[in-house]
């Protein structure tokens, strides 16, 4: 399913949260109680085999002003940890 369907799709069954995806680049990102929201993925290196073994996700939330908040405020502003997810 391309992104653009995902994200109507999405956004057309939540609508009572008033939380919305939207498409950033080649990614989906997502609007919630005035923070911008998307993920960061860092890569986990094994070091001996030099060779990355997984990937890291965290939560990188944006107020409207562009200030970064910390993971743990955006999920308190977001009502509960559902809500963000």
């Amino acid at each position: 399913m391309p992104l653009t369907d995902l994200i109507r799709y999405f956004n057309t069954a939540d609508n009572a949260s008033g939380s919305m995806l939207y498409p950033d680049g080649a990614r989906a990102a997502a609007w919630c109680n005035g923070l911008r929201l998307s993920s960061l993925f860092q890569p986990i290196v094994d070091l001996r085999e030099e060779r990355i073994v997984g990937h890291r996700a965290s939560l990188r939330a944006v107020r409207d002003d562009g200030t970064p908040i910390d993971g743990d405020a955006a999920y308190a502003l977001c009502g509960d940890a559902a809500a963000v997810v």
